[in-house]
């Protein structure tokens, strides 16, 4: 069985860890380089060659062409709620909505741990926790699992939402 490359060469890894997530064998950990940036590395002893890790990324699919026939914008009309937001609350108003009809929501947040603030993804299911996902962060922010416990959550039945660029996730 040949081996799994991701990647050649660093450019072609934006480091987001959705081939971390899927891998059914758990062979895949985000591995920190020399000024920071996590990239994945593969276990070859733990990886079965499925190629389930080449499938998720967002470098290696091709792109849809097509045409955009419509484009939207939305803002809040509760002004308590965009002072506490960023571009207008749209995501405040859609995560409230998923959370108040027993849905989830994952999202980047900036907790103070160790005395440093470190973005990472969250999950949360309760309306009074939002406020942790909203405003700008401008910085990459880990992932971690939460790509996997999205893909859990959407086959219990729960509603997700997601706020995340690169995501494509399946029941």
């Amino acid at each position: 069985m040949s081996s799994i490359v991701l990647f050649d060469d660093k450019k072609d890894c934006c480091g987001c860890g959705a081939c971390m997530n899927v891998c059914p064998k758990n062979a895949i950990r985000m591995a920190e380089d020399e000024v920071g940036f996590v990239y994945p590395e593969i276990d070859q002893n733990l990886c079965i060659g499925c190629g389930a890790c080449k499938k998720a990324c967002g470098y290696q699919m091709q792109p849809m062409m097509q045409k955009s026939e419509a484009v939207y914008a939305a803002a809040s009309n509760d002004d308590n709620l965009l002072r506490k937001s960023a571009s207008g609350g749209a995501f405040a108003v859609l995560a409230e909505n998923v959370l108040k009809k027993g849905g989830v929501v994952y999202g980047a947040a900036l907790p103070l741990e160790n005395g440093k603030l470190e973005p990472k993804h969250l999950r949360i299911d309760t309306v009074e926790r939002l406020t942790e996902l909203q405003g700008s962060k401008y910085v990459k922010s880990a992932i971690g699992d939460t790509y996997a416990q999205a893909k859990k959550d959407l086959l219990d039945g729960k509603s997700v939402f997601f706020l995340e660029h690169l995501v494509r996730l399946q029941a």
